[in-house]
């Protein structure tokens, strides 16, 4: 298959992967099977098979996948930690709201949990709670962009048969 720019198409889904898994409402679509990520490798593999001259194979999708799944993770780790660094005061209250419709042995070592992570200092915070987080979180994201992407093969990709090239766009010599 001729050379087609992959990077835009990645772009474009990265963008989608990261920006709205780090969005503080909009984030929750991810507790939906990583609704984000999904999209984002989804869209990605979608704008690559439209430019396609020929059928899209599965390798060529996950390697624009890939590519937005990772764009995705680095916007993850470094604005999503500073954006979860922001919220901290307000996920710790959540927490202890949470804490109030628990048995009382669990409500208080949640408790005790949470007044030692008040005192902590900003730097603690992020380098023992936060950025753990997300490098979890980058990982899960980049995971499932792989899957939507390989989604949008078999949801958008009708072209069938095998390509008229060898890989590396030579002709392989099959049609003469």
């Amino acid at each position: 298959m001729p050379e087609v720019d992959r990077n835009q198409p990645a772009l474009i889904g990265g963008l989608i992967v990261g920006v709205l898994s780090v969005l503080p409402i909009v984030q929750a679509g991810n507790a939906c099977c990583c609704l984000w990520a999904l999209a984002g490798g989804a869209t990605a593999v979608k704008l690559y098979i439209d430019r396609a001259p020929e059928q899209v194979l599965w390798a060529e999708a996950a390697k624009v996948a890939a590519l937005a799944g990772m764009l995705g993770a680095v916007i993850r780790i470094f604005l999503g930690t500073p954006v979860d660094l922001a919220t901290w005061p307000a996920q710790i209250m959540a927490m202890e709201k949470l804490a109030q419709g628990m048995a009382d042995p669990q409500r208080q070592q949640l408790l005790d949990f949470l007044n030692q992570l008040r005192q902590m200092p900003a730097g603690q915070i992020v380098l023992r709670a936060l950025l753990p987080a997300s490098l979890f979180w980058a990982v899960i994201l980049f995971v499932f962009t792989e899957v939507g992407g390989l989604l949008a093969v078999v949801l958008f990709e009708k072209r069938k048969g095998p390509p008229t090239t060898a890989p590396g766009g030579f002709d392989d010599g099959a049609n003469n």
